[in-house]
């Protein structure tokens, strides 16, 4: 199994009412894609870079992890925006800066 890492600047809308830790897992929702398999949103990990957590209204550079790299569509470019969900409820925003494709695990 492989997964897909994308590096990408996320923000915690000050909505959240609790910060974020580095390693957090939720869903991504990518505007105008879908995964190969029909799907709207995907698991992912998120591993922020210089810090340890998020609070709200905070924005970091992260490194986003999908455990299901086979389902994503190839390459998803940068400046695309993306949406991190808690269960239906949006939590975070931002953009993706680079693909850094499939790493074998």
């Amino acid at each position: 199994m492989s997964e897909s890492v994308l590096r990408a600047r996320v923000r915690l809308l000050p909505s959240a009412t609790r910060p974020r830790v580095s390693g957090w897992r939720c869903v991504c929702r990518f505007e105008g894609l879908t995964t190969t398999d029909g799907a709207e949103v995907i698991g992912v990990e998120v591993q922020m870079e210089g810090r340890d957590h998020l609070d709200p209204g905070d924005t970091s550079d992260c490194e986003l992890r999908f455990w299901a790299a086979d389902v994503l569509p190839e390459p998803i470019q940068p400046g695309t925006s993306l949406w991190l969900l808690e269960g239906a409820k949006e939590v975070a925003a931002g953009e993706v800066l680079a693909d850094d494709g499939a790493e074998d695990e």
